[in-house]
């Protein structure tokens, strides 16, 4: 999806890679603080409310959305992944062979653990919760609704590539719908989920699973006016 904002906005998008989570929060407010008029869009992984009190140039939230438990599992398997713990043991300061082991002690569980130990992380990023540590809760959950009918200008679902590139293009006023492939680089990952993994996803990410349901209608309601 990035590269079909890249191919219509150019030089006026700007997208944070390989900074984690705290680098990407703060790079993102400090273009919004000090440089709002410098991009027409910003991406990285950012949870709600990440431009409050930031910029006085209005701005609206983009989402890809995705079935829940492969967003967790993508993210242990690219994360537990040698090449990416190296790449990422690089980038940070310090001694390179204490920020690897570090990096290897952290992914040294089992797909399972790391499912139940990160539950719920659709809702608590459009919740705007940034402590991920934190249990989401059903009212979490419709502040995250709420967020998403409210602040969002349009979002997309990796399970409806197509129609989400069309959603963006009309919504955005693009004067065509850019032909480009869904990649994604999920490096490490095996080619099928474990069914027993998915199944503990359902259970654990009850709550995304509703946050997706609801961002499936939401999605349908959209496309239809549009296309009426």
């Amino acid at each position: 999806m990035w590269r079909a904002f890249k191919s219509v906005y150019g030089k006026r998008s700007k997208r944070i890679v390989g900074k984690g989570s705290a680098g990407t929060k703060q790079e993102v407010a400090d273009i919004l603080r000090f440089r709002p008029h410098d991009f027409d869009v910003v991406g990285g992984h950012v949870y709600y409310g990440i431009g409050k009190n930031c910029t006085q140039r209005p701005y609206y939230y983009f989402t890809l959305f995705r079935d829940p438990t492969s967003v967790v599992l993508s993210r242990y398997f690219k994360r537990s992944s040698p090449e990416i713990q190296e790449k990422k043991a690089r980038r940070q300061r310090g001694d390179f062979e204490e920020n690897l082991q570090k990096l290897k002690n952290r992914f040294n569980i089992d797909p399972a653990t790391y499912i139940r130990n990160n539950s719920n992380p659709l809702t608590k990023y459009l919740r705007g919760r940034h402590a991920l540590d934190i249990e989401a809760t059903s009212e979490d959950l419709e502040l995250a609704k709420e967020h998403l009918r409210r602040d969002y200008v349009c979002f997309g679902i990796v399970e409806r590539y197509a129609e989400s590139m069309e959603l963006v293009a009309k919504t955005l006023g693009w004067e065509h719908v850019p032909q480009v492939e869904l990649r994604n680089k999920g490096g490490n990952r095996p080619p099928k989920y474990d069914p027993e993994l998915l199944e503990l996803g359902r259970e654990v990410n009850a709550l995304d699973y509703e946050l997706y349901d609801f961002a499936q209608k939401l999605f349908d309601e959209k496309l239809a006016a549009l296309r009426s």
